[in-house]
């Protein structure tokens, strides 16, 4: 995840400096406004596994299979946030012509901070994410966990998860990729 941060860094500098008119600043405030919307998701699966790891842990029981099905159902909405960010950035790349330096420093400074901040934030709740993940492998029914080998044909409700989730981080990789 700490790629993701990286390049979304890179996504919103790129973002900010090539912004300054109104539709420009629109564009900034979704950038941050979609990043936060992408950490509540984080944050959403994170309390889904933490959740369904305390129930198993009072009951002591696995981890329950709804809450793998809840969490991948949660970890899939990752996606459509990235694909966001993809049409933000079309939308930037149209409007950033044009930009005076002055009009870039002074979009970079009204925004920089909760820029800055929702970077920090989504950092911040893929850690606990990845927390959470190691705390619901080890309460999983062996059943569920992941495999040992990738190259086992069977799919486990831990494999399920993890691949949604990376599935969503690929699509922010591609929009960064694409702006280099």
């Amino acid at each position: 995840m700490r790629k993701l941060y990286v390049l979304l860094g890179t996504f919103a500098l790129c973002t900010l400096s090539g912004c300054a008119e109104d539709p420009n600043d629109l564009l900034v405030a979704d950038t941050i406004s979609t990043i936060n919307s992408t950490t509540q998701n984080i944050e959403q699966v994170t309390k889904t596994l933490k959740d369904g790891v305390a129930k198993a842990k009072q009951e002591n029981k696995p981890l329950d299979k709804n809450t793998f099905a809840e969490a991948t159902r949660e970890a899939g909405e990752l996606k459509k946030w990235a694909e966001k960010l993809q049409r933000i950035k079309a939308q930037t790349e149209i409007y950033k012509e044009g930009v005076t330096k002055d009009q870039k420093e002074a979009l970079a400074k009204k925004h920089k901070p909760a820029f800055v901040q929702a970077l920090v934030d989504l950092d911040a709740a893929q850690k606990k994410l990845d927390a959470a993940l190691k705390e619901a492998d080890a309460v999983a029914a062996p059943e569920d966990k992941l495999t040992a080998s990738w190259a086992s044909s069977q799919t486990t409700l831990m494999d399920n998860l993890r691949w949604k989730l990376e599935e969503g981080q690929k699509e922010f990789e591609v929009l960064t990729k694409r702006q280099g």
